[in-house]
């Protein structure tokens, strides 16, 4: 008998855990920086989302610009057609950009991370790049 009353306890949680949090206001920030730590400014930062029900149907969702000090903040709510989402900077469409800068590694909330660079719906991410020198 107490069975289906735990049960029927941890089910309503779990549905009020997932009602409280369907806020899908999304901010993503960070720097971009060359590879002597000095800021690079003007450098473009996509966020693209991933449509449910696709495998790799990515739309452009926003767009930003570094600032002097190669900052950048985006926020935005996306629409629930969206089920995750993409960060890149786009230093490779800037032909003085291209022509100066092979690459780049990237940080994920402080942490080196290896592949680049899902941002999660409803939280705040920090990407800073390091654009590496020809």
């Amino acid at each position: 008998m107490k069975l289906p009353l735990v049960f029927s306890i941890l089910l309503l949680g779990l549905c009020l855990s997932g009602c409280i949090h369907s806020n899908r206001s999304t901010t993503i920030h960070g720097k971009v920086t060359d590879d002597s730590n000095q800021p690079i400014a003007n450098v473009p930062i996509i966020i693209a989302g991933l449509r449910k029900g696709t495998l790799y149907h990515f739309d452009k969702l926003e767009a930003v610009y570094t600032n002097r000090q190669g900052e950048y903040t985006i926020t935005f709510v996306p629409s629930n057609q969206y089920r995750s989402l993409e960060v890149a900077n786009q230093f490779n469409t800037d032909s003085t950009l291209y022509h100066t800068y092979r690459d780049y590694s990237v940080t994920f909330n402080n942490q080196s991370k290896g592949d680049c660079c899902a941002a999660q719906i409803g939280y705040t991410s920090q990407y800073d790049f390091i654009l590496l020198a020809r």
